[in-house]
């Protein structure tokens, strides 16, 4: 579970964020868009566009402690991104276990007692021993590692296959409806140097997507060492790890300057 410090950074950080982001919309005219129906046309979801320039280009603003700081690109439920890209049955069985998202690990009136619940979930709904899991990173954290997911080559083997739509989806679109433009960013723009405008860099998001198509098969997408974390092209996936019940075994993708930069042998342009 997250500490209370942990989460007091995540608002701290939040807030520096959005700071940054409206310092960026003065220097260059930008503005603000106003949340719009998603993908299905029920409810409002924030644009993936922070700014949106008198040039017409549509900014995702970012802004780490350092260059090599993973920041936080889109955080959403494993049922919602589920929904979005029409995964079912066994496959999203594996996802549930890698997110530990099962519909009886997410109920408000369980959580405190999760543990206890994991061990049910495992036992009847998953058939796992879970005398055989790993204490901190699986009974404490109430989801399995990579090596315990019945099927995880066919997760592995879902994200190589669907690498630019969850790019796209990640760094550009999230749940918008792709008709709103304004809401799909088309750059990623990064301060180099935390809360300094004038090292802002920025990157084109279809040459991310196209240089992440051409990667060879094997560095499409892997099981990093830690065996809790998918790198996916440029993004690290992982369970949500802190912001307690709220955010808990969500689906969180990261990605750093660094790691773009690497990808495009380019650092980045200026606006």
């Amino acid at each position: 579970m997250s500490t209370k410090k942990q989460r007091s950074g995540g608002k701290s950080g939040q807030k520096s964020g959005m700071n940054f982001e409206k310092k960026f919309r003065k220097k260059h005219g930008g503005r603000e868009l106003v949340k719009q129906k998603d993908f299905w046309g029920e409810k409002k979801t924030p644009a993936k566009t922070d700014s949106i320039n008198p040039d017409g280009n549509r900014y995702s603003i970012k802004n780490p402690q350092t260059a090599s700081t993973t920041v936080q690109a889109q955080l959403n439920s494993v049922e919602r991104f589920c929904r979005r890209f029409d995964i079912t049955g066994s496959l999203r069985t594996s996802f549930d276990m890698f997110f530990g998202s099962h519909k009886d690990l997410m109920r408000e009136d369980t959580y405190k007692e999760n543990r206890k619940f994991f061990e049910h979930v495992c036992k009847t709904a998953w058939g796992i021993d879970t005398k055989n899991l790993d204490y901190k990173k699986e009974i404490r954290r109430c989801r399995l590692k990579a090596d315990n997911v019945k099927g995880m080559e066919n997760i592995v083997k879902w994200f190589k296959e669907n690498i630019v739509e969850v790019t796209k989806f990640a760094l550009s679109e999230s749940f918008n409806n792709t008709n709103n433009v304004n809401a799909i960013a088309n750059k990623m723009a990064w301060a180099t140097i935390k809360d300094d405008q004038d090292s802002v860099r920025v990157f084109d998001i279809e040459e991310i997507v196209k240089k992440v198509a051409s990667l060879k098969s094997s560095e499409k997408c892997y099981i990093k060492n830690s065996r809790t974390v998918l790198r996916v092209g440029i993004l690290d996936l992982q369970m949500k790890g802190s912001g307690g019940k709220s955010g808990y075994h969500n689906m969180q993708f990261r990605c750093s300057y660094n790691q773009i930069k690497e990808l495009l042998n380019d650092e980045g342009g200026q606006i």
